[in-house]
């Protein structure tokens, strides 16, 4: 990522231009043909998720551009859907203690199984195959 902090894309081609700030992650789709398509793209674009060709990946990635935690990939099986969301969580809301969490959220799934990984706050990676199971501890 280079050091642009504002990103632009079209919510519908060619309609309402929306300006967006860079986020801490963000994903690359790595493709068989050696090119990738960044989330934060070094021309000042942003790329939405539902832009992958998912039939081109060879893996997906997810990179932490403040360096904190090491780029985690996905290598790529025919057959998976891909699957990435953040989730933003405010536990004690209203209260002092009051505590906003955002965790990004991605992994696959196929007709028998799903992968989910989740990066918590403090940059460490949990596995689990449903996201209701995760306890967070604040």
């Amino acid at each position: 990522m280079t050091e642009i902090t504002t990103y632009k894309f079209y919510q519908e081609p060619g309609h309402n231009l929306i300006a967006v700030p860079a986020d801490r992650f963000g994903w690359v789709a790595l493709y068989s043909d050696g090119t990738a398509l960044e989330q934060y793209g070094s021309d000042g674009w942003y790329h939405q998720f539902k832009e992958i060709q998912q039939d081109r990946l060879i893996g997906f990635q997810v990179v932490d551009f403040s360096g904190d935690v090491k780029p985690i990939t996905i290598h790529w099986a025919s057959g998976r859907k891909l699957i990435h969301f953040l989730r933003n969580t405010w536990y004690n809301k209203g209260t002092p203690e009051e505590v906003f969490i955002r965790l990004v959220c991605f992994g696959y799934e196929t007709p028998t199984d799903k992968v989910m990984m989740v990066i918590m706050p403090d940059g460490s990676l949990r596995m689990l195959d449903d996201l209701n199971k995760l306890e967070i501890k604040t």
